[in-house]
């Protein structure tokens, strides 16, 4: 998905720690039948070359920026979790995402049982993608 939106190919990671690099996140909570949270952090310079890319380049407000940085993080969830839903027979909700510009220190509170961490690299940096949910939900289904 993000290839096809801002031509950046991100390509799996082995062993990637977090880095106190700039960052932007995005968190994004999942309702319903799944009940977990998607957390994205994304390399400064890979979020503005995305929202550079989809906005076609042109100048733009801060507001507008969070807006396009946003729906790019819904769009890319948004496929992620219409496959999970459609492998369960499930609908999932989730909510708009919350973004934050700075330095990743630490992922936030986890209040969830269960955590999938997968991170993705190019030129521009690494992505760093963490899913959480209670198990007790896809035992269930």
């Amino acid at each position: 998905m993000t290839q096809r939106l801002s031509s950046i190919q991100l390509e799996p990671e082995e062993g990637i720690i977090l880095t106190q690099e700039p960052v932007y996140s995005g968190t994004i909570r999942l309702h319903g039948f799944l009940d977990g949270e998607m957390l994205f952090l994304i390399p400064e310079e890979m979020a503005e070359q995305i929202v550079f890319q989809m906005s076609h380049g042109r100048p733009m407000s801060e507001a507008e920026w969070d807006g396009y940085f946003k729906e790019y993080l819904n769009i890319v969830a948004g496929c992620m979790i219409s496959q999970i839903g459609n492998f369960f027979g499930k609908r999932v909700r989730f909510s708009l995402p919350m973004v934050k510009k700075g330095v990743c220190k630490e992922i936030t509170k986890n209040e969830f049982q269960f955590c999938s961490k997968h991170d993705f690299s190019n030129e521009l940096g690494i992505v760093h993608f963490v899913f959480r949910y209670n198990k007790v939900v896809l035992d269930g289904a």
